[in-house]
């Protein structure tokens, strides 16, 4: 796949700065539950469009660009967790801001499980189908945590707000403990984990930034999704491992 192009990221912006306080209506669960399937449909395109780039052939004597499937997988799930991380932002925002029901939240909730749909396929063209289906379960699962943290903090109920953190604690270790076995231990479980958890801290601090109509919701969405690359090599080596690339 191409890489996600630029202009998302100030879409995204645009939205958080479009935002404003949010409301006290809360944010539907609904938002977070699937809206595409696994089997068999064509992931590969996005509503947020595609961008074109030319690359001029290098000249004799030069190196040419890595080819290799580590480095392709490795682009490809990182433009795909960079893409996940804004349209998070973007489906939060609108989702705050207009209460239940509202269009452009439900746009925003279809283009990220589309994505969860496409990382999945990533995950399956390098594990087996079925851990790409189970990892999809639990990425659905922990944007559905973000949508009941949001409405935590909505709410201003503490209680729920930790509840919400605890599930995204339980999500970072399962989603371990799967790329471990999968990966027949060449990912460590610890190590996907508390990659994880720098995704998910980041992304609820641009979260707590948005419920409180704050602009710095913008830079810290920007700070949660330059994580992605990182996240992308660990996984990409460890789908890899047995490769001779």
């Amino acid at each position: 796949m191409k890489r996600t192009p630029l202009v998302l990221a100030l879409v995204a912006a645009a939205a958080l700065l479009a935002a404003g306080c949010g409301k006290d209506d809360a944010i539907p669960a609904s938002a977070g539950a699937p809206t595409t399937s696994t089997s068999g449909e064509d992931t590969t395109s996005s509503s947020t469009g595609e961008a074109t780039t030319t690359t001029a052939a290098p000249e004799e004597g030069d190196a040419a660009p890595s080819d290799t499937e580590a480095a392709e997988l490795r682009a490809d799930l990182a433009a795909l967790l960079e893409e996940h991380t804004y349209l998070a932002g973007i489906t939060i925002t609108r989702l705050v801001a207009e209460g239940s029901g509202g269009a452009a939240a439900s746009a925003a909730a279809a283009a990220l499980d589309a994505n969860s749909v496409a990382l999945g396929d990533q995950v399956s063209s390098g594990f087996e189908p079925e851990v790409g289906e189970d990892f999809v379960r639990l990425w659905r699962g922990h944007i559905t945590d973000y949508i009941d943290y949001a409405n935590a903090r909505v709410a201003n109920d503490p209680a729920s707000a930790d509840a919400a953190t605890s599930a995204l604690d339980t999500f970072r270790s399962e989603t371990g403990d799967l790329f471990e076995s999968a990966s027949d231990e060449a990912l460590s479980a610890d190590e996907v984990s508390e990659g994880l958890d720098t995704h998910v801290q980041s992304t609820l601090a641009a979260i707590d930034a948005t419920v409180a109509g704050s602009p710095d919701a913008v830079s810290l969405l920007r700070e949660a999704a330059s994580h992605a690359p990182d996240a992308a090599g660990v996984w990409a080596a460890g789908m890899t491992s047995g490769d001779d690339a």
